[in-house]
């Protein structure tokens, strides 16, 4: 699994953004909300193991593994009168500090060369979190802001509800998307699910980009050129295997955001799900694209 910093020094307040499948920090590149350092989640190929090593070792979000930390740098926790642990970071992991002092307010990816702020000189590169230890500590990292937000969009509902239990958050959003996806009632349904993984492994990503993200294509597109579409196929297939493992949802979500026009989630199955929780938007799957849902979200 990979993380990215998007820090501003100083803030007191954290958004951590749970992407979907087949994504890249691009597609929240363009998000600067006031007051909020920034970490965005992707690229969910090992999440297996991880999962894995929190069943078998409950009391991890404790306990760090010798050796694995895998941690923002120090300088780049903001100072909220907390604690910080003088932890370095893995050398063979890469690292995820990045320190971005902009000001710029939420806007809109209208075009791919415009959303890469990623990219930027300064810019370490990716945290790769390998490990229920490396998870354990990015959630040490999450926890010395005094207010928390976690916004999950697609499949990162249930990859954050696997990956964050017993990490408090102050607000929870979930965008098009449930924490079931395989459920035919709740979610995308296992039948879906496999037939949009053999349609891609067999045909490539245009017709899922277009009814995912719409006229932000193109965006999702450069965006996925970065890795190879057997890494792609290799994340979906991973996904669609470890959510027909029943498991019981424990995140107390804030708000539902549910796209009518979502050609991935049906709407009417998150409807089901969510209920009062629910809010609808006239938006495609893809929601970071769209100014009013961005108001909702932070």
């Amino acid at each position: 699994m990979q993380a990215r910093w998007l820090i501003r020094r100083g803030n007191r307040k954290v958004a951590v953004i749970a992407l979907g499948w087949a994504c890249g920090p691009q597609l929240v590149g363009h998000i600067r909300p006031q007051g909020y350092d920034v970490l965005a989640l992707y690229d969910y190929s090992g999440i297996g193991e991880i999962i894995a090593g929190i069943e078998q070792r409950p009391d991890i979000t404790g306990r760090i593994a010798a050796g694995k930390e895998l941690v923002a740098g120090k300088d780049d926790i903001p100072d909220t009168g907390a604690p910080v642990a003088d932890n370095s970071v893995s050398p063979d992991t890469g690292t995820s500090a990045t320190n971005n002092c902009g000001t710029q307010q939420p806007g809109l990816p209208l075009k791919s060369e415009g959303a890469s702020t990623l990219t930027n000189k300064g810019d370490s590169g990716p945290l790769t979190v390998g490990s229920p230890g490396g998870l354990a500590e990015l959630k040490r990292s999450i926890e010395v802001y005094p207010f928390r937000l976690l916004v999950a969009w697609s499949f990162g509902v249930w990859a954050a509800e696997r990956l964050f239990a017993g990490t408090r958050f102050d607000r929870a959003v979930a965008v098009n998307g449930t924490p079931l996806p395989a459920d035919e009632t709740a979610g995308i349904g296992a039948r879906r699910l496999a037939v949009t993984l053999r349609g891609i492994e067999k045909g490539g990503l245009e017709e899922f980009n277009r009814k995912a993200y719409g006229p932000h294509a193109g965006l999702a597109e450069d965006v996925q050129s970065e890795r190879s579409p057997a890494a792609l196929t290799k994340e979906l297939s991973t996904l669609v295997s470890l959510a027909a493992v029943p498991y019981l949802p424990a995140r107390d979500w804030t708000l539902a955001v549910v796209g009518r026009q979502d050609g991935i989630f049906p709407p009417e199955n998150m409807l089901r799900y969510w209920g009062d929780r629910a809010r609808e938007v006239n938006s495609p799957h893809y929601p970071f694209g769209d100014e009013t849902i961005l108001k909702l979200l932070f």
